[in-house]
């Protein structure tokens, strides 16, 4: 059994908006799947004081994004770094990867 992802008070409330939303995130963003980061060394941190979401989707088109990204930070009420799979940030943040799963909860 693999042991759960470790996360900030912030990303458990993350995850819990994304649950929530999980059917509208589908239908208006075409989101496959999406998770919060738990706790990375801050060697591999992106930004400390954002929150670090990975996001696989259907379509990867820049308006979706962005809007997905706007739809987020509204819902979360906090800025979001939102990478998604076959992004060229996405290279050491891989949803397929095994360790990145375990750093990531998803939704």
């Amino acid at each position: 059994m693999s042991k759960p992802v470790e996360l900030t008070p912030h990303a458990e409330g993350a995850i819990v908006t994304l649950k929530e939303t999980k059917a509208k995130l589908k239908r208006d963003f075409g989101v496959i799947r999406i998770g919060v980061f738990g706790k990375l060394p801050k060697s591999e941190m992106i930004n400390n004081t954002d929150l670090n979401i990975l996001v696989e989707m259907n379509n990867n088109r820049f308006d979706l994004w962005k809007r997905l990204k706007e739809f987020l930070e509204d819902s979360l009420q906090q800025p979001v770094n939102l990478i998604t799979k076959g992004s060229a940030m996405s290279a050491n943040f891989d949803i397929t990867n095994k360790k990145v799963r375990k750093l990531v909860a998803f939704a």
